[in-house]
């Protein structure tokens, strides 16, 4: 049985794409005679994009790596975690963090555990919890420097 997992690749593929579509505005000549208001030094403006780009990437990495390995540790608990899900709901609703979901189907389910598995279990769902607030600030960082973005684009490069 294949365990779902929530994907958090759609706004980080956003990010890593906006944030080399801004390094590479960054070399854009600033100060010519097309746009003589044009302001400072885009090589010292920018010098901490690259930086935060990989922080961002090896970030998003290691906190889904994390949360997959949780995943498969226990495969047959999951999959009786999941076959206990109700199959009615949507698997996460409207902003409903991905270990939540799984803290409610587990405690909905606590009786098809033996205690030592029920913990276990918990201890696992509230980790992911915690990771996917994580990756949910995380995604909170991506949408503002995409706004950055389209800002820099339509003001900065609106005058060329």
């Amino acid at each position: 049985m294949h365990i779902p997992q929530r994907m958090h690749s759609g706004w980080f593929g956003v990010f890593v794409t906006s944030t080399s579509i801004l390094q590479a505005l960054a070399h854009f000549p600033q100060k010519t005679h097309l746009c003589p208001s044009a302001k400072g030094d885009s090589k010292t403006e920018n010098s901490g994009d690259t930086a935060q780009t990989e922080e961002a990437a090896a970030t998003h990495k290691s906190l889904m790596d994390r949360e997959n390995e949780i995943l498969s540790e226990n495969t047959e608990l999951w999959e009786k975690v999941f076959l206990a899900a109700d199959k009615g709901m949507a698997m996460i609703e409207d902003g409903k963090n991905y270990g939540d979901f799984l803290l409610d189907t587990i405690e909905s389910a606590k009786d098809q555990f033996s205690d030592e598995e029920y913990a276990l279990l918990k201890k696992s769902a509230q980790e992911i919890s915690e990771i996917e607030d994580k990756l949910t600030e995380l995604e909170k960082q991506v949408e503002k420097a995409v706004d950055d973005l389209v800002e820099f684009i339509e003001h900065d490069l609106g005058s060329y």
